[in-house]
């Protein structure tokens, strides 16, 4: 990708920036932002074209009909702490930004791919005019729907995608060290670019990208990842390893099978997923089935009792009204917004891999 000249926000950005980087080099808190506008004498809350809100929201950055929005950064934005209740990948297609989202800070260099989890304080800068880093953003329902077959298999992304969905935890990130993969390069790249265009089954075309990308990312640089800002990883360990377990067999798991089979007693294992996740036993088995059944209703192949028997459910009415008080609306309106066109889907469930403008060079 050749280097992008500065837009005339970005212009606008450098100038403060080279005119008051004593105070705009490091990331601050939004309560901050009417104090550093002062000494600025500019007003930067206005003057940027995305909100810097400490806590963006999935309506706030999606329109009604999208499950992924591409940007690229802005270079000399002011980098603001702030965290999202969706799943943000960064991708350094050139130069280099600083990820604050451990002490210290991370530098990210070309090539660079980090995975953010939702609800994890984070900013980031690009202080250059050689930074081409992009962010890619996605719906944490969706991320799962496109991203569930993964859950099935041991590799670095499952152990993040249980964490970043499960456990409560900070700084919950994941980099890959991508280096000169120009195949991956190009991946990106192309997924820009249907982001950016927008032609027909779009939204479809940039789930499989994105999906295929996670394949590149497991089958060349599965050696090459960094997990910033580590906890306590036997208990980590512990508490993933039996999540794994309570996904695969989501439809038949009982607290007493699982107690047997790690050999603890079921009250320990109600606590330890409690401290861990927030949750008790039977909130995440009914979490894994609900999600299991968003990802289903993107095949319309699929009948709803069909979906209901296959996550374990006995009742289509009662698993309906489960599922509204979840996710806001009836089975039925979610796959309106969801589902592939029936042509572009196979009859195999297990197949599918479902579900401000960004411009390349």
């Amino acid at each position: 990708m050749k280097q992008i000249p500065l837009t005339e926000e970005e212009q606008k950005l450098k100038n403060i920036f080279q005119t008051h980087t004593d105070i705009l080099s490091r990331p601050f808190f939004q309560p901050a932002l009417a104090e550093l506008s002062e000494k600025c004498g500019t007003d930067l809350a206005h003057l940027l074209p995305i909100s810097l809100d400490e806590r963006l929201m999935e309506n706030a950055v999606f329109g009604e009909t999208e499950d992924t929005a591409i940007l690229r950064h802005l270079r000399y934005l002011p980098a603001m702490y702030h965290e999202h209740t969706f799943f943000e990948m960064i991708y350094v297609f050139e130069g280099t930004c600083t990820n604050y989202i451990n002490d210290p800070p991370c530098t990210l260099k070309k090539g660079d791919l980090c995975l953010i989890a939702p609800d994890t304080l984070h900013a980031l800068a690009a202080f250059s005019d050689e930074a081409v880093v992009y962010n890619f953003m996605i719906r944490t329902s969706t991320f799962e729907q496109v991203y569930r077959r993964f859950l099935c298999t041991d590799n670095a992304l499952n152990d993040f995608f249980m964490q970043a969905l499960y456990v409560k935890r900070r700084n919950a990130s994941l980099i890959f060290h991508t280096g000169d993969d120009v195949s991956l390069r190009d991946f990106m790249k192309y997924t820009c670019q249907e982001y950016e265009k927008q032609e027909k089954y779009w939204p479809q075309m940039v789930n499989n990208l994105l999906h295929a990308i996670f394949i590149l990312l497991l089958r060349r640089h599965e050696e090459d990842i960094e997990l910033p800002g580590t906890p306590d990883l036997k208990v980590l360990d512990e508490v993933v390893d039996i999540l794994h377990d309570i996904h695969t067999n989501y439809h038949e798991v009982t607290l007493g099978r699982l107690a047997k089979k790690f050999n603890y007693s079921e009250r320990h294992i109600s606590r330890l997923l409690k401290e861990q996740t927030g949750m008790n036993f039977h909130d995440i088995v009914r979490e894994f089935r609900l999600r299991q059944a968003a990802g289903l209703l993107a095949n319309p192949n699929l009948s709803l009792a069909d979906i209901v028997e296959q996550v374990g459910y006995s009742d289509v009415s009662s698993f309906v009204r489960i599922f509204k008080k979840q996710y806001g609306r009836t089975p039925a309106d979610y796959r309106k917004t969801h589902a592939f066109p029936a042509a572009t889907v196979p009859k195999d469930p297990d197949s599918l891999s479902s579900g401000s403008r960004c411009s390349t060079s």
